[in-house]
């Protein structure tokens, strides 16, 4: 009898080197083996062998919760921590985590996974990843929380970034304090959540919340009550009073900073002298549309000259750029400029300085112009100043590009192409939606609408499908604004059904997102504008059951006074009070059109509703 041959014990992890078993886990996540890579995890965490963070765990962590029937938060949490914190907490996009951020924000019906998405959201804000959902997290929790649950989770994502800036950049908690608790307040009063916006300013130790307050104070003086507006001025009051330690460094000598206050913060603004702050300073947020249409006050002209200098010398150091003051709001400058009678040749000038000057600094005078000609509807010039110093290959095929760019020819000012570029530039996909837009506006105008605007619909969704989302989305509308232009355009045509299929092409180029509620909006608006009242007041309700919105309203009051339906539109002034707490003052849209709607009730002898 043959003795019994006793079997080799399985070898433990520990006769390899960490790093070889790091590499055999991340094989096999990459690989999409995840059961081989979780009995891995689970014997090098029995064995408290180290594990290097890498940024393919996301596979893992994904392969987690892909299935409604077989999700594991706690798995998902587990792979989710060994992916690597952010060190540039200002670059986010298109790096670890965005996958995530696509499937649980913009595929499917994020409201179901609320639960998943706010812990996925704290690990992104530990890990410096806060930027990348933040967006996508207001709106989500704007319309489907109650501020009772919401505040608390926007206090605990606060003190997550707070806790990563502390570990990583201690430089900037003071800063990052501030602004966190800025973008809170403003939330609440967006949202309408008052109480919780002046309990927010009565716990907050951050310094520089002084707009969201005076915000917070004009939203409580409209509903008149004084106790709380003592209070928030009250607090006010004693952060004025306090010492702020960040105002006090900017004080310090040179050779007193640190090294990293002497470099400027995380976000490319250089630490400032009080001499020179005013010629830098960013500007406030002024809606460029409000300030063309009248419906802001405008800064002071000493104030729009000191921008002036600002741009002058950024042109002169070439250093002009998209995303940093002066030039990330130049199309406001325009705006103020022309609205304030300055010199009429001013910016013919610097526009032929900028386009001398550098590609960066050419390309981002303009894409800021075209932007702000565009939001002052002179389309026709838009197309003139693209087809002049940009290349033109995406634009429909020939003859419909030639026939677009023949109407705006003969529109528009010669001096605005007077100066081009030395030759001619690439335009980011990102930023081409200006372009697209004014030629699908231009289309209604002239003969034969229709079959212009069948070209550009269909040459912009080719365009559109081979784009990332993050170029469909870069900024809040973008090429949403875009569809909506289609879909008015169809109505103008009284296409109606051709309008309602743009509102479904959105969503099978693979673009669905919860920012496309503004294509419904401007549908109800076609509905109204072709008077076809019950089938707008069907897809009003449905828009009010997935949650009411002033611009939804704007749009179809704007629609029905458009065709002379004054009584509609009266119909759904109380409607829109009752649902969305309108508060005046607040919204100048919203403001501009219930001026319309009552000069037309005063014309018509219409009764006003309440």
């Amino acid at each position: 009898m043959h003795p019994r041959v006793r079997a080799n014990p399985v070898p433990s992890f520990r006769s390899y080197r960490p790093k070889t078993l790091n590499n055999f886990l991340v094989d096999s996540v990459q690989r999409e083996k995840f059961a081989t890579a979780e009995q891995l995890l689970l014997q090098l965490t029995s064995e408290s062998i180290p594990i290097e963070p890498n940024p393919a765990y996301e596979r893992a962590a994904l392969a987690q919760i892909r299935w409604h029937g077989s999700q594991d938060l706690a798995g998902f949490l587990k792979w989710l921590a060994l992916v690597p914190d952010n060190e540039k907490p200002s670059r986010v996009e298109n790096g670890p985590l965005t996958k995530t951020r696509e499937m649980l924000f913009r595929t499917g019906t994020p409201a179901r996974n609320l639960h998943i998405i706010k812990e996925f959201s704290l690990a992104c804000a530990a890990k410096g990843y806060g930027q990348l959902v933040w967006d996508d997290l207001v709106r989500l929790m704007s319309g489907f929380e109650y501020a009772e649950n919401a505040i608390p989770f926007f206090l605990a994502f606060e003190a997550a970034v707070l806790r990563y800036y502390a570990k990583y950049h201690p430089g900037f908690v003071e800063e990052t304090a501030s602004r966190q608790r800025y973008r809170l307040i403003m939330l609440c009063c967006d949202n309408g959540w008052l109480e919780q916006a002046v309990h927010l300013v009565e716990d907050s130790t951050a310094h520089r919340i002084r707009k969201a307050c005076d915000r917070l104070i004009d939203l409580l003086r409209a509903h008149n009550d004084s106790e709380r507006i003592a209070l928030v001025e009250g607090c006010l009051a004693q952060k004025r009073s306090a010492p702020i330690p960040a105002a006090q460094a900017a004080l310090q000598s040179p050779e007193k900073l640190s090294p990293t206050q002497r470099i400027g913060n995380l976000f490319g603004r250089p630490t400032q002298t009080p001499q020179t702050a005013h010629a830098t300073a960013p500007m406030p947020f002024y809606s460029t549309r409000a300030i063309i249409e009248g419906s802001k006050t405008l800064r002071p002209r000493n104030w729009i000259a000191s921008q002036l200098r600002a741009i002058k010398r950024a042109l002169s150091q070439r250093s002009l750029v998209f995303r940093r003051p002066p030039g990330s709001n130049l199309h406001s400058f325009m705006a103020h400029y022309d609205a304030c009678k300055g010199y009429p040749r001013g910016l013919t000038v610097l526009r032929k300085r900028a386009l001398s000057a550098s590609d960066p600094c050419s390309y981002t005078w303009l894409c800021k112009e075209m932007f702000y000609l565009h939001e002052s509807r002179k389309f026709a010039e838009v197309v003139n100043l693209f087809n002049a110093n940009f290349r033109v290959e995406f634009l429909p095929p020939k003859p419909w590009a030639g026939v677009l760019g023949d109407r705006a020819a003969g529109h528009g000012d010669e001096l605005r192409t007077a100066s081009v570029v030395p030759a001619r530039l690439q335009i980011s996909p990102a930023d081409a939606w200006v372009a697209w837009n004014a030629l699908v506006r231009l289309t209604v105008q002239g003969p034969a609408p229709l079959p212009v605007l069948e070209a550009v619909h269909h040459s912009l969704v080719h365009f559109a499908s081979k784009i990332t989302d993050v170029q469909f989305r870069a900024f809040p509308t973008s090429y949403t604004a875009v569809f909506r232009s289609l879909i008015w355009a169809y109505g103008e045509l009284r296409e109606v059904d051709r309008a309602v299929a743009v509102a479904n092409d959105i969503s099978l180029i693979g673009k669905a997102h919860v920012t496309n509620a503004g294509l419904l909006d401007e549908l109800a608006g076609v509905y109204a504008r072709t008077g076809d009242v019950p089938a707008a007041t069907r897809l009003l309700n449905g828009l009010e059951e997935a949650g009411a919105r002033l611009a939804t309203y704007g749009v179809m009051m704007d629609a029905y006074l458009h065709v002379g339906l004054v009584e509609e539109a009266a119909k759904l002034e109380p409607r829109m009070k009752q649902k969305c707490g309108y508060v005046p003052g607040v919204n100048w849209r919203m403001d501009a059109t219930l001026k319309a709607l009552h000069a037309a009730q005063e014309l018509t002898d219409v009764p006003t509703l309440t």
